[in-house]
């Protein structure tokens, strides 16, 4: 009876493992497939809270680098703005120069024409008075002729030689008086 009993509880224990091996792999597999599930439902949810982190850090990141950008940007515009400004009033400092010395030059131009007609003038009046002196001379030089015949005449009538002196001292007077004029 011992070996059947052997027998038996060999078959038993054959079952018992067949059933034990049976039952252990299914409990694996289910015990695998639960775990699949629990760390694929846990590990997304992990994964999902970790990507919308990431994605929020992201958009924090990417607002901070766009305020940077835009902090950048408005500065290089200042900038920009007080270099044109700069260069505007440059410009307008040049103009005003430029406009001031137009204005400098226009007032000597005619200061210079003024001065130019002043002068025509005064030479005109200069070359009339020379022709008036020109024709005083040449009543002065006729005059003085007339009386030299005159007196000549005189003296011829009366053949003094008092006379004669008077006449050429006459006639000097006259010459003197015609050198005077000039």
């Amino acid at each position: 009876m011992q070996c059947f009993l052997f027998i038996y509880f060999k078959k038993q224990i054959n079952k018992m493992t067949v059933v034990t091996i049976v039952v252990s792999i299914a409990c694996f597999i289910v015990g695998g497939f639960a775990s699949y599930m629990f760390f694929k439902h846990g590990l997304k949810s992990k994964y999902d809270s970790i990507l919308k982190e990431a994605e929020t850090e992201a958009e924090v990141i990417k607002k901070n680098k766009l305020l940077e950008v835009k902090e950048k940007f408005l500065n290089k515009k200042a900038d920009l703005e007080k270099e044109v400004s700069l260069r505007n009033q440059k410009i307008q400092q040049a103009e005003n120069k430029l406009k001031q010395r137009e204005l400098v030059l226009n007032q000597r131009q005619e200061e210079i024409q003024r001065k130019k007609l002043e002068a025509e003038a005064v030479k005109e009046n200069l070359e009339a008075q020379l022709a008036i002196v020109d024709k005083k001379k040449e009543e002065l030089e006729h005059m003085q002729r007339q009386e030299i015949e005159k007196l000549e005449k005189q003296a011829r009538n009366e053949k003094q030689p008092n006379k004669k002196f008077q006449l050429a001292q006459h006639v000097k007077e006259l010459k003197r008086q015609v050198e005077n004029l000039q």
